[in-house]
């Protein structure tokens, strides 16, 4: 770390794992063109393994549990003055927790810069009358925004951002699961926060169905531990289809995502993942929409699957998904034809 103040930036961003892998290339980004200076990001431990291995950047994982409300913000405040020697501040969440961090920051006479959300124009994009449907700032590029305020000009630079490694854990896992490289690899992540941000489940089960009896790819299933029953039943069900969740950190799911020729996803973490990684993505969107500045960073080789704004006017109906449909059908979803994302998949991977 530097010993001079200004060279030292302290990062806030506890979550979400998605806003983390937008968040990833505007630091990469400042880093690249700022030589001189170092960050210290402020994190979520089970977030943390995203983040090794980045030169000058320093991670400070956090257990929030163990630092709730008025006392744990200025408990933690104190451990960050007391560890770090830094003078400025980077808000990149601007929620409660954070306000509270930076008053106590402030008043031990630090700079805060804080992250400007667009509430008004995403309230104008979701709203059920009257949308005003136009794209709004990409997220990534309102967190170099706050770097530009705090006095550092920082342009995105293109990816992939996650660098090749040579790594043994892809190796191991294709040897366990006895995996073929006689088949396409294609990664499918069926599920997100956000129940309408998820395709029915059964026509999930259909899709990979139709990849499982064509005979043409391997498929690895992408989840957490808490959607790893469904994600079991399926690789029970379907040959060629294999469950990896819980056989690695986050760094080595990544790894995983490297070999794939195709992840499809929906809107959730794993689409950001994959784009971090640089691999082609199918993206399947539900109630939400990209004009909310939340989807794949600079991704070259996007192919989003979704029903128009045109087709269905009350798209998108929510900024991250939290909102339960309107109509009461989820058309956003139910309308997909299947038999066409398989064709999809099909076409851009020969």
């Amino acid at each position: 770390m530097n010993s001079d103040p200004v060279k030292n930036i302290l990062v806030v961003r506890f979550s979400s794992l998605g806003d983390l892998g937008l968040l990833y290339p505007a630091l990469t980004s400042f880093l690249h063109q700022h030589s001189a200076y170092t960050i210290i990001l402020v994190t979520k431990e089970d977030f943390a393994p995203l983040f090794h291995g980045i030169e000058r950047l320093i991670i400070y994982p956090v257990n929030t549990k163990k630092y709730k409300g008025f006392f744990g913000m200025y408990k933690l405040s104190e451990l960050l003055n007391n560890s770090f020697n830094f003078k400025t501040v980077i808000d990149a969440h601007q929620v409660l927790r954070t306000f509270l961090l930076n008053f106590f920051l402030r008043i031990k006479g630090k700079e805060v810069f804080r992250l400007k959300k667009s509430r008004k124009e995403r309230n104008a994009l979701t709203r059920k009358h009257n949308k005003i449907f136009q794209p709004l700032p990409h997220a990534t590029e309102q967190y170099l925004n706050i770097f530009r305020e705090a006095g550092f000009p920082t342009k995105l630079e293109h990816g992939p951002y996650l660098p090749d490694a040579e790594n043994s854990f892809a190796k191991s896992v294709f040897e366990e699961l006895k995996i073929s490289d006689d088949k396409k690899l294609i990664g499918i992540a069926p599920f997100a926060k956000w129940q309408t941000k998820v395709l029915p489940l059964h026509k999930m089960e259909h899709l990979l169905k139709l990849i499982s009896e064509s005979g043409k790819f391997n498929v690895l299933l992408f989840g957490s531990l808490k959607e790893a029953p469904h994600l079991k039943l399926w690789e029970e069900k379907f040959s060629s289809t294999y469950y990896v969740g819980g056989k690695g950190d986050l760094s080595d799911e990544i790894h995983l995502m490297k070999k794939l020729s195709l992840l499809v996803s929906m809107d959730s973490a794993n689409m950001h993942l994959g784009a971090l990684a640089g691999i082609r993505l199918m993206t399947i969107w539900g109630s939400t929409h990209r004009y909310a500045g939340f989807g794949p960073v600079n991704s070259g080789e996007e192919l989003p699957i979704e029903i128009s704004e045109k087709e269905l006017t009350c798209r998108p109906c929510s900024v991250f998904g939290d909102k339960p449909c309107w109509r009461g059908d989820h058309a956003c979803m139910n309308l997909i034809d299947i038999h066409k994302v398989f064709d999809e998949i099909v076409r851009i991977t020969n």
